[in-house]
């Protein structure tokens, strides 16, 4: 566990496992919510969605950052995951609509390489 982790469950008074719980909650609503958002885009187009997401994502940062229970900051990091899915479901998309079809494949390319090349660290 981290130095975060082990500070958090120092300032909530709660478990590890409770603790990771949290990041539990965020992941799982980062990788389900695109699966309603991905048609919501397409219907809708993707600026719409991209800044209600960015609205969302907004209005759960700095309440996570100030509340001062447990359960409350869960709820509130699991809807910050979900509002945060949006750049992982339509990042590949946006990128498409900026190029024609037959430049398309070098900028997805490039793309591609940006998030595999962005995890590593130094």
């Amino acid at each position: 566990m981290g130095p975060s982790a082990i500070a958090g469950t120092a300032y909530f008074g709660v478990t590890q496992l409770e603790y990771l719980l949290s990041n539990a909650g965020f992941l799982v609503a980062l990788s389900i919510i695109p699966l309603a958002l991905a048609p919501l885009s397409e219907n809708y187009g993707r600026r719409p969605v991209f800044l209600s997401s960015l609205a969302a994502y907004t209005a759960t940062f700095v309440p996570v950052a100030l509340v001062k229970n447990y359960p409350a900051w869960a709820v509130l990091r699991t809807l910050s995951g979900a509002a945060a899915s949006v750049a992982n479901s339509m990042a590949a998309g946006s990128v498409t609509d900026l190029y024609v079809a037959s430049e398309r494949g070098s900028a997805m390319n490039t793309f591609a390489l940006a998030i595999f090349a962005g995890q590593v660290s130094i």
